[in-house]
């Protein structure tokens, strides 16, 4: 059984179903540099191309699905505490752009050749997060047919509504995890303030949460 994602009972919350569209930031926008907390480890630096070099959604093999697993499933209506992940969009193609349901984010995935991609949404971690932090929106895992055919993954996530006041959302910070690593902070990302989109690029597929200081959770704010 999977972990909590935060210390103590700190719930994982969810987005709402009224939270506005999504723009991701991407690389060149007006954005700004967050700091990592000192004592967590940073990945490496990984080098933002410029948006004219991301191949367009035109160079997807096959007409690319983006809809939950089960017909008619709109995704999520209820919190992520939940028991069991929730699987997400899917889709095909050199380039994919995917939204976990119930997430305000969109992860875009370059491929060197054709593979299948899939998010899926969860509010258990697959391990303890940093200490003193707390997840801000629900963790999404992403998941390739071919992970070692990924070039590039944009990864957007912003805070569930009414978990942070909009005047700290830029002192939180997308993190990813896995085996070899355990939690990672992305030394470079973008926090975009007009959408409230942070932005990080990573180089193959894993677990991506954002997280903050415990203290910047809005009290009841969790679900």
């Amino acid at each position: 059984m999977l972990g909590p994602v935060s210390a103590g009972d700190t719930p994982i919350p969810s987005a709402g179903e009224d939270s506005p569209p999504l723009l991701p930031a991407v690389p060149g926008s007006d954005a700004q540099a967050v700091d990592a907390p000192d004592g967590v480890p940073e990945l490496p630096p990984i080098v933002y191309p410029p948006i004219s070099e991301i191949p367009p959604e035109e160079s997807l093999e096959e007409p690319g699905v983006v809809a939950p697993d089960q017909p008619g499933d709109a995704g999520p209506q209820q919190p992520p505490g939940v028991a069991g992940p929730i699987k997400g969009a899917i889709g095909w193609g050199r380039t994919v752009e995917l939204t976990p349901p119930g997430v305000r984010g969109v992860v875009r995935i370059v491929a060197d050749k054709p593979i299948g991609a899939r998010l899926i949404v969860s509010s258990d971690a697959p391990a303890p997060l940093p200490p003193g932090l707390a997840a801000f929106a629900p963790l999404v895992s992403v998941d390739c047919s071919s992970p070692g055919q990924v070039s590039q993954l944009f990864v957007n996530l912003a805070a569930a509504d009414g978990v942070c006041a909009a005047s700290n959302a830029s002192k939180l910070g997308i993190y990813a995890y896995d085996d070899a690593n355990g939690w990672t902070r992305f030394p470079e990302q973008e926090y975009d303030a007009a959408t409230g989109v942070h932005t990080a690029v990573d180089d193959s597929p894993r677990t991506y949460a954002l997280l903050g200081p415990q203290e910047l959770l809005v009290s009841g704010g969790g679900s």
